[in-house]
C-alpha cells in the first residue's frame, strides 16, 4: 500500500507527503505502527514521529510515545527514539516529558543509543 511504502521508506516529513497525496491525516497510522510487531517497522515509525516538531501541540503528544519506545527491546528503535525526543526537545517540546527520558537513555546498554542520547 502506499501507505506503507512511504510510512517505512523512513522518509523525514512522509508524513506531510502522504496528507498532500491522500488528502487525509495518516498520523494514525504512524502511532499504529510504533506498536508493530517488526522492529524495522516501528524503527522506522519512530524516525518519522520524531520529526514531528511543527507544533507544540503535536510535539508535547509524541513525546510520551518516543519516551516509551526508549524501552523497545530493538536497540535501533530506541536509538531512533533518543534521536527524536533530542529533535523535539530541540523544537521546544515540553522539558518535562524530554529530559528524564534521554537521561534515563544515557545508562542503555546500546553505545549508539547512549550517543543518541546526548
Amino acid at each position: 500500500a502506499l501507505t506503507d511504502d512511504l510510512v517505512f521508506a523512513g522518509l523525514p516529513g512522509g508524513d506531510e507527503v502522504l496528507a498532500a497525496v491522500g488528502g487525509q491525516d495518516t498520523s494514525g497510522a504512524f502511532l499504529a505502527a510504533l506498536d508493530d510487531p517488526a522492529p524495522e517497522r516501528r524503527r522506522r515509525a519512530v524516525e518519522v514521529v520524531g520529526r514531528w516538531t511543527r507544533t507544540p501541540a503535536r510535539r508535547d503528544a509524541v513525546a510520551p510515545r518516543l519516551a516509551r519506545a526508549l524501552d523497545d527491546p530493538d536497540p535501533g528503535v530506541r536509538e531512533a527514539a533518543a534521536l527524536g525526543l533530542e529533535r523535539l526537545g530541540s523544537a521546544g517540546a515540553s522539558l518535562e516529558a524530554v529530559r528524564p527520558a534521554l537521561l534515563r537513555a544515557l545508562d542503555d546498554e546500546s553505545p549508539a543509543v547512549r550517543a543518541a542520547s546526548v
